[in-house]
């Protein structure tokens, strides 16, 4: 095993980077995120996700399959860094941590960038839970959707639990988070951008999603989990859908009526 750095004191730089990083102001003026977990890790580096630093915590056998396995596919110049088990868990969010936590670089693409990909879009507007959002985009990314807008006052697209919960589906889904309403009027207005249809899914809505015909370039809407759409985003929308409920319930959890929709879309733009 290497010389590699250790850290035993609370007031080190790197510790309290990494506690920093736990709130989004610093996520966003740093570009970079945390990552959790053997799982996660391995995904961020099989997909090449800009891993910049690498902790282990003391308490872990560091001569393990799984740490070594890591450590061999770490970037050039990603050096392990040890620290105490109590520092390590004021480093790290999850209540039961792995021992392995990483840093990685933000990725995000301009509107104008994600509206000229080819394929359907996602976009939620102020979805606020980090479960539903994780849960979101491990859908998106599985379904091959083309990106993911999220519009401001959504939760942060790099929360660790919003990263945890989309199972490394965060490294394969262009996105591009906090656009606001003129964002989206000047995209539908501009001749320089291709013509997207905004199609909402609305409870109230008289089409249900299975009767809807899909086309590629379609951007889906999911609102807020208890107040749904916000009425000025309506003004924008150019088709709504709704998810029939014949049993005693008002509405669908936002994760599962996002999978609901993004499946049926998959569904019909495969068979044309």
């Amino acid at each position: 095993m290497k010389d590699w750095e250790r850290i035993s004191s609370r007031q080190n730089n790197r510790i309290k980077n990494l506690i920093k990083l736990q709130r989004k102001k610093f996520r966003q003026r740093q570009g970079r995120f945390l990552l959790e977990g053997f799982k996660l890790i391995e995904t961020a580096l099989k997909a090449e996700a800009g891993i910049e630093e690498f902790y282990l915590s003391q308490e872990l056998e560091i001569e393990s399959d799984e740490v070594q396995n890591i450590i061999k596919h770490l970037p050039a110049g990603v050096e392990p860094v040890i620290l105490e088990a109590d520092l390590f868990n004021r480093a790290v969010t999850t209540v039961n941590p792995q021992g392995v936590l990483a840093v990685a670089r933000s990725r995000e693409i301009l509107l104008s960038e994600i509206w000229q990909l080819s394929g359907p879009l996602l976009l939620l507007a102020e979805v606020q839970d980090p479960g539903n959002l994780g849960t979101i985009i491990r859908t998106a990314a599985a379904a091959d959707l083309a990106g993911l807008l999220t519009l401001k006052g959504s939760v942060d697209i790099f929360n660790p639990k919003v990263v945890r919960g989309s199972m490394g589906g965060i490294f394969s889904l262009p996105v591009c988070q906090s656009i606001t309403r003129a964002d989206i009027k000047q995209s539908i207005a501009g001749d320089q951008l291709k013509p997207r249809r905004l199609v909402a899914a609305e409870p109230g809505a008289s089409q249900p999603y299975y009767d809807f015909i899909f086309e590629r370039d379609d951007i889906i809407i999911i609102g807020n989990e208890a107040r749904g759409l916000p009425q000025d985003i309506k003004n924008f929308i150019d088709r709504e859908i709704t998810i029939p409920l014949p049993g005693r319930m008002e509405s669908l959890n936002a994760a599962v009526a996002a999978s609901i929709v993004i499946f049926e879309m998959v569904k019909i733009l495969g068979q044309n």
